[in-house]
C-alpha cells in the first residue's frame, strides 16, 4: 500500500486492534496490582501474592502507556492533515479535554469512596468509612486518579496548538516525509537514548504515570517523545507495512531488552516501585 492511498484510508483497523488490546491489558494490570509481592496500591493487598504479578504488571506497564500516546500522536497528525488545524483542535477538545472535565468529578468520588472502604477493610477485616486509616487524606481527592493520561494529553494539543500559533508551517502534515525510516537506528537511538537517560533518574529505570495535578517534568518529556513519534510515523505511514511485517523481529528483541532491564532491577535488591 502506497503513501497516498494509506493517508486516505477510513479506518486502520490494525491500529484499532492495537488500542483495545492496550485496553483489554489495563484490566489485567489493574486486577494484577492487588496480588503483588511489593504493594504498590494504598488502599488493598490482598493476602494471596506472587512474584509473577510484579513481573507481569512491569511488563506491561513498559510498553502500554507509551504506545496510547504514540496512537494519540499518530491520529492527531491523521486529523491535523485530512481536517486542517481548527477542527483537529474542536475534535480533541470533544474527545479529551470535555471527557476529563466531565467525568473527573464522578470518578473522584467513587474512587475516594472505595479507597476509604478498602482501607477500612485492610485495617479491621470489615467495611467502613473511618478517615483515620488514610494516611494522607488529600490524595483522596487531589489528583486526575485514573485520567492522567487525559491531562497529559491536552497538555500536548495545548502545546502543539501553540507551537501552530509560532511556527504555522508545522500544520502542514503534507510536506515531504522525512527520508529516515522510523525504524531506523538514526531514528530510534536517540529516542532510546532519551528514554534510558530520563529512565535513569527513577528508581525503576523508567517514568511511570503522575496522578498529579502539577504536570512532572519526566513523565510530559518521555509521554511527549511517545506522542511526537506516532506524529512521526504518520509522516512515515509507508513504514507501518514493513513493521508489521517484521513484529516477530521486533518483539523478540523488545523481549529480550525487557529481560534485561528486569535483571538490572533485580541486582539492586529493590523491587518496592516496581509496578507503578
Amino acid at each position: 500500500m502506497n503513501d497516498k492511498s494509506m493517508q486516505q484510508s477510513q479506518r486502520f483497523h490494525g491500529l484499532d486492534f492495537l488500542r483495545g488490546l492496550m485496553m483489554s491489558l489495563g484490566l489485567v494490570l489493574h486486577s494484577a496490582q492487588m496480588y503483588m509481592v511489593n504493594p504498590v496500591l494504598d488502599y488493598y493487598w490482598d493476602p494471596a501474592r506472587s512474584l509473577s504479578m510484579d513481573i507481569l504488571l512491569f511488563w506491561i506497564n513498559t510498553f502500554r502507556m507509551p504506545v496510547f500516546f504514540m496512537l494519540s500522536g499518530f491520529f492527531t497528525a491523521m486529523l491535523l492533515r485530512r481536517r486542517g488545524p481548527q477542527q483537529m483542535f474542536q475534535d480533541r477538545y470533544r474527545r479529551i479535554v470535555i471527557p476529563f472535565l466531565v467525568f473527573l468529578p464522578p470518578l473522584a468520588l467513587v474512587m475516594t469512596a472505595l479507597r476509604i472502604i478498602a482501607r477500612n477493610v485492610m485495617a479491621t477485616g470489615e467495611l467502613g468509612f473511618d478517615l483515620n486509616y488514610i494516611e494522607d487524606p488529600e490524595q483522596l481527592w487531589n489528583n486526575t486518579h485514573n485520567l492522567w493520561f487525559l491531562y497529559y494529553l491536552i497538555l500536548y494539543i495545548v502545546t502543539l496548538r501553540l507551537a501552530i500559533m509560532w511556527l504555522p508551517s508545522i500544520a502542514n502534515i503534507e510536506k515531504s516525509a522525512p527520508t529516515q525510516e522510523v525504524y531506523a537506528p538514526i531514528t530510534m537511538l536517540p529516542v532510546c537514548l532519551a528514554f534510558a537517560l530520563i529512565g535513569g533518574f527513577s528508581d525503576i529505570g523508567r517514568v511511570s504515570g503522575n496522578l498529579s495535578f502539577v504536570p512532572a517534568l519526566d513523565v510530559y518529556l518521555v509521554y511527549g517523545i511517545c506522542f511526537a513519534f506516532g506524529v512521526l510515523l504518520y509522516r512515515r505511514i509507508m513504514d507501518l507495512d514493513v513493521l508489521a511485517r517484521a513484529w516477530k523481529k521486533y518483539m523478540a528483541l523488545a523481549t529480550a531488552m525487557f529481560f534485561v532491564a528486569l535483571f538490572s532491577l533485580l541486582s539492586k535488591g529493590s523491587m518496592d516501585q516496581l509496578g507503578y
